[in-house]
Parts: structure tokens; sequence; C-alpha cells
């Protein structure tokens, strides 16, 4: 089965008091989102237990890899990125998100926009 999407949120430039659309954690499909470079993840954890959220690097032009593991306390809210394409994005431009339990974890991509 494909990964769950992590849904985009583009934030108008001087910001916004739009709200946020959030993703469900899905830990039985995993999940990712696409990446251009730009992008924070605010990661929600609503659980009663801390959980751990791991970003798959990809071999950087060195052959090197170093997966990033961000652990968000229990209640707490916590951002990850942003990542660079050439170390994060596997085959489609997206960034592979993993974790083990999504009970109450929800999951924000976004993005700044440029003024122009």
């Amino acid at each position: 089965m494909p990964r769950a999407r992590i849904t985009a949120n583009p934030i108008p430039f001087q910001g916004s008091d739009e709200q946020l659309t959030g993703t469900a954690g899905d830990a039985t499909n995993d999940m990712d989102f696409i990446n251009d470079g730009e992008q924070l993840i605010l990661i929600d954890n609503a659980d009663a237990s801390p959980v751990a959220i791991t970003f798959v690097s990809v071999a950087d032009q060195w052959g090197r890899t170093q997966d990033e593991v961000v652990t968000v306390p229990a209640g707490e809210k916590g951002f990850a990125g942003p990542f660079t394409p050439g170390i994060w994005n596997q085959t489609g431009g997206v960034v592979h998100v993993d974790m083990v339990s999504d009970t109450s974890l929800t999951l924000y991509s976004i993005k700044p926009t440029r003024a122009t």
C-alpha cells in the first residue's frame, strides 16, 4: 500500500490567520511529503506517551546516510526541517516519514511562500 501523504500547507507572505490542515499519523503505511527544501513539519502529539518520528535520508554525494529521529514528548508539539533535497528526497521528490506509533498524532507540512 502506498505511503500516506502529509497535506501541504502553504503559508502566505506576511503570515495568515488560516487554519492548518493536518494529516493523522499512519504507522501502518508510514508517510511522506513533497519536498522542495523549504518545508517544515509540525508534529502534534496529543497522546499520553512520547512518540519518535524518523525522517529517512538518502545517500549523499559521498554515500553517507543519517536518518533523523525527532522525539516529541506526550502532549507536546515539535518541528523538523527544512530538508535539503539532496540528502532527504527519495524518488519522486518526497521525504519518507516512519513511525512506530500513531496514536493521537497529527502531522502538518508547512511551506512559507515568498513575496513576488
